[in-house]
């Protein structure tokens, strides 16, 4: 990150923050939120541009990630670890804000692992089973 961050990203931060605090938020306006706060903390990191390649891997982490979301009582504690996250960036204080973010992201592991057990169904039934890639004409003449 530069010696001084963009103000206008951590501008978005902090609304993203504000936004992500609406009482009563609707779960997929939050996921959409966390989307984007995720997108300007890389940004802020001054790799912003890899988004893309970032977005285009993680389809299946998303799926679990609203599991994990819905399965919440309340998107409370992300929003939490999401502030702190913020502010220990923007105070400097790089260990915290690495360890703080490296649990939110690892997170949905323990979201999975719970929803594996209540929902087995939801997963392969073999753990040793590789994904399969399959082409899917989307649209045809």
């Amino acid at each position: 990150m530069p010696a001084s961050p963009p103000e206008e990203i951590v501008a978005a931060l902090r609304e993203n923050l504000e936004r992500q605090q609406v009482p009563g938020i609707d779960r997929e306006e939050f996921f959409r939120l966390d989307e984007e706060f995720h997108h300007h903390l890389l940004s802020l990191s001054g790799h912003g541009n890899s988004w893309s390649a970032v977005a285009s891997a993680k389809g299946h982490l998303d799926r679990a990630r609203r599991l994990g979301l819905y399965d919440a009582a309340s998107p409370k504690p992300f929003i939490d670890q999401h502030a702190d996250v913020l502010s220990a960036v923007l105070s400097g204080d790089t260990e915290a804000a690495r360890s703080t973010l490296r649990g939110h992201l690892r997170a949905v592991f323990e979201d999975v692992e719970r929803i594996r057990r209540r929902s087995p169904e939801l997963f392969a039934a073999d753990p040793d089973a590789v994904p399969v890639r399959r082409s899917v004409a989307v649209w045809s003449n």
